[in-house]
């Protein structure tokens, strides 16, 4: 049995362990497909770039990479003037979409200049109603043109329904065809090459992390497939030094009041499952969790853990600041100074 590690850090993985550009590089092409292939936009892969992504991103709350999908798809088609839309019906089949779009004859011109305006007033709208996709429909009043998107859940393991071929789109063009048949035991049927999960670069140094785990034992903790988050970290050749792993995804989440957005229940799982691992019982207050998310703040002070912001940006401190983090910081050897010190 090991001896107790001094503390337990509960590490995310955008933003520390690797940057964000090839994920949102997936959303928006997954987007651009969509609005090629199954909205019959001639040119649709133009429309979407990766600064509406991440503007939708950070200021809608919208984490999980098949909601932002989703609602990177509805940002544009809802300006389609009345005189461009199909009629309101609620698609269950790409099939259904394409007949509904075809005889349109979309070009991405018609929509481009919605994507040169101004998104605040839009992201706005959304905070006002909360965060997420649900927020999304909410601040476009429920617009029917929703009813031609087909996003039916949010990230999940298994099987993708055929009524999530937003989620079949990401997922394909993230992972590639070899990981993407491995996680949802499906052949791809639209990208056939390697995934942009590969393209992932580092942000913290690799040997920071391994020095960290020397004298602190490591978890994983964020919003992808469990799978997806092995592979980051055999990439990154810091399976040993972070050897549990927690997905927080809805799909694992148990039901339970409070905003969705700051549940501490994937990090309180870390601590067990990393506890059970060393055969100890790690205190609340030796607990750090380390991420650039806001929300995460507000989770860790909610466990009763010591919430640590993680930033390379000026700009991002102050969000994490006053979301609750005892610390921002911008290295993992910041971090193994105060544990030394504390």
């Amino acid at each position: 049995m090991d001896s107790a590690p001094r503390s337990l850090v509960l590490v995310d993985l955008e933003g520390i362990l690797v940057d964000r550009a090839a994920r949102t590089r997936a959303v928006v092409e997954a987007a651009g497909i969509y609005l090629e292939s199954a909205c019959c936009i001639r040119d649709g892969r133009r429309l979407a770039l990766d600064h509406h992504a991440e503007r939708l991103r950070d200021g809608a709350g919208l984490s999980d990479p098949w909601e932002l999908t989703a609602a990177l798809i509805l940002y544009f088609l809802s300006a389609l003037s009345p005189a461009l839309r199909p009629p309101p019906a609620r698609a269950q089949r790409l099939a259904q979409v394409r007949a509904a779009f075809k005889e349109l004859n979309l070009r991405y011109g018609e929509l481009l200049a919605h994507g040169e305006r101004d998104m605040e007033p839009f992201i706005d709208s959304v905070r006002e109603r909360g965060q997420g996709y649900a927020a999304v429909l909410a601040a476009l009043k429920q617009d029917t043109i929703a009813g031609q998107i087909l996003h039916a859940s949010t990230l999940s393991p298994g099987p993708i329904d055929p009524g999530d071929h937003v989620g079949r789109l990401h997922q394909e063009r993230f992972l590639g065809a070899e990981l993407f048949k491995a996680l949802h035991d499906q052949e791809p049927e639209h990208h056939a090459g390697p995934g942009l999960i590969d393209q992932e670069q580092p942000v913290a140094p690799p040997d920071e992390l391994r020095e960290l785990a020397r004298s602190s034992q490591l978890a994983l903790v964020a919003p992808r497939l469990d799978g997806e988050l092995r592979h980051a970290l055999g990439r990154l050749g810091l399976s040993e030094a972070i050897p549990v792993v927690v997905a927080d995804l809805p799909v694992h989440r148990p039901a339970r009041p409070g905003p969705p957005g700051a549940d501490p229940w994937a990090l309180e799982r870390a601590r067990a499952l990393s506890d059970a691992l060393h055969g100890v019982e790690t205190p609340a207050s030796r607990v750090f969790v380390l991420s650039e998310r806001p929300s995460q703040m507000v989770a860790a002070a909610a466990a009763g853990f010591r919430p640590v912001g993680f930033t390379t940006t000026r700009s991002a401190r102050r969000p994490l600041s006053e979301a609750g983090a005892q610390a921002v910081i911008s290295r993992p050897t910041t971090l193994l100074r105060a544990i030394e010190a504390d």
